[in-house]
């Protein structure tokens, strides 16, 4: 027994089992709690970074817009979940 218990058949079927019993637990006031945290967090960043660019020309506005496209990216993954597989603990239990 090694590496080789589980081949790449083996991991899709794991994720398919996993997958519905993780989006399951990630319940709605959860991923709404995640979704204003990550909203709140960035927005505050948003706002220091346009309030700076005011005073500092050294702020780009790409860099402004660089940091809306990241929130609105990480809201959008907030939406669907999904499991990866270094994410996922196996207990192997013979």
């Amino acid at each position: 027994m090694g590496r080789d218990i589980l081949d790449t058949a083996g991991h899709r079927r794991i994720l398919r089992w996993a997958e519905p019993l993780f989006v399951r637990s990630v319940s709605g006031s959860k991923r709404s709690g995640l979704t204003y945290l990550a909203r709140s967090t960035q927005k505050a960043e948003i706002t220091r970074l346009e309030d700076l660019a005011t005073r500092n020309p050294q702020v780009s506005p790409s860099e402004i817009q660089a940091l809306k496209q990241t929130r609105d990216e990480t809201l959008a993954a907030l939406v669907s979940p999904r499991v990866r597989l270094d994410a996922l603990r196996l207990i192997w239990r013979v």
